[in-house]
C-alpha cells in the first residue's frame, strides 16, 4: 500500500525541531546587532529629523492616490 500525500506530510512534520528553529533568525540578528555599531551619520540624523505619524500617513495617502488605477 502506498502512502497518501497527507501521510507523507505527517511523517515529515517534526514539531520539536520546528519550535527550536523558529527563534534562530531573531537570535542571529540580535548577535549581529551586538557587534555592529550604528554609523555616526545615522546617529546624527536621528536627532535632527523626527517625523510625525500624521506626516508619514499623509505621504502614504498621497502615494496611494497617485498610483491608484
Amino acid at each position: 500500500m502506498t502512502a497518501t500525500a497527507s501521510q507523507k506530510r505527517r511523517e515529515l512534520d517534526l514539531p520539536g525541531r520546528h519550535s527550536l528553529l523558529g527563534p534562530l533568525p531573531a537570535a542571529a540578528a540580535f548577535a549581529v546587532r551586538l557587534f555592529v555599531k550604528k554609523p555616526e551619520r545615522w546617529k546624527n540624523l536621528a536627532h535632527k529629523t523626527e517625523a510625525r505619524l500624521s506626516e508619514l500617513l499623509s505621504r502614504a495617502r498621497q502615494f496611494v492616490r497617485e498610483n491608484a488605477h
